[in-house]
């Protein structure tokens, strides 16, 4: 600053320099000289970490964040991305190469996951069993459910059986399941996480145990009570395999018609419904009985 003053060239990206001193005051003439700048290894380099992939049979490329201090690398001027195993389900790497001011490469691992299925819900249930259903992915070679034991209860082995039953459970008993999907790639199972559903058995059916028409244009019916059963619906038909009507719904195990018309033969069946958390259940109709009506 008092004898002499110095300017810089080409001194701001990796490669060679040049420093130039030129005197001032008493002093005069310029020398030059050139020094190197060395590019930065990619080993200082912090890198963001990678989300999850979902995988889609398709080459999955994200991108990475990579900073030096308060420096936002860019791609394709410091530093370029290489795939492997990019395709398949489970972990996948990014081979980074640094470029122009950057040396040296780094790693980083991402993983692909099979995407959880869709839609999955009750389908139907009876008093031993529930079947489960869920949305179609073409991706996927098979699925499993499991249950709140974490036995495994049900195997599909075709991603194009989008259904199936777990059978030999307990009547009036709600618990959770867990359902999942797998890809096979390179002879290993890769599985999507769980999707977890609540779901319930219903009652057991009752039977009839007498019905008779002790009074004119009446029919009294009576039938088994079922443990844990909140109500009993009654239904009347005029034929064993015609329409049937409900005629009421009650807690208690008789009912008696005050609506039948004497002289004709009607058919009856009840159905148990158990209240529960996810609603009301209900088993099967029992065997139809009927009586003729008393004039």
């Amino acid at each position: 600053g008092v004898h002499y003053k110095v300017s810089y060239k080409d001194n701001k990206n990796a490669g060679t320099a040049t420093l130039t001193i030129t005197g001032i005051n008493q002093y005069s003439g310029t020398k030059k000289t050139t020094f190197k700048i060395t590019p930065q290894r990619l080993g200082r380099v912090e890198v963001g970490k990678v989300a999850d992939q979902t995988y889609t049979g398709k080459a999955k490329k994200p991108k990475v964040k990579l900073t030096s201090g308060s420096v936002t690398l860019k791609e394709g001027t410091d530093y370029k991305l290489v795939y492997v195993g990019n395709k398949k389900p489970g972990k996948a790497d990014i081979v980074i190469k640094g470029k122009g001011n950057y040396t040296g490469t780094k790693t980083v691992s991402f993983n692909i996951i099979i995407p959880k299925l869709k839609a999955v819900k009750v389908k139907k249930y009876t008093d031993n069993s529930i079947t489960f259903s869920w949305k179609k992915n073409d991706l996927v070679n098979g699925y499993e459910i499991y249950n709140s034991k974490n036995r495994r209860v049900a195997h599909v082995r075709k991603n194009s059986t989008t259904s199936a039953t777990v059978s030999k459970l307990k009547a009036n008993k709600t618990a959770t399941f867990r359902v999942r999907s797998y890809v096979i790639s390179g002879g290993k199972r890769y599985f999507s996480s769980f999707v977890k559903i609540k779901a319930s058995t219903g009652p057991k059916a009752t039977t009839i145990t007498s019905i008779a028409s002790p009074k004119s244009k009446q029919a009294t019916i009576k039938w088994k009570k079922v443990k844990g059963a909140t109500t009993y619906q009654v239904y009347r038909s005029t034929s064993k395999k015609g329409k049937y009507k409900k005629l009421t719904a009650t807690k208690k195990t008789s009912y008696t018609d005050k609506k039948a018309t004497g002289g004709k033969t009607y058919y009856y069946k009840i159905r148990v419904g158990k209240k529960s958390s996810l609603g009301t259940f209900y088993s099967s109709y029992s065997p139809v009985r009927s009586i003729k009506a008393k004039n």
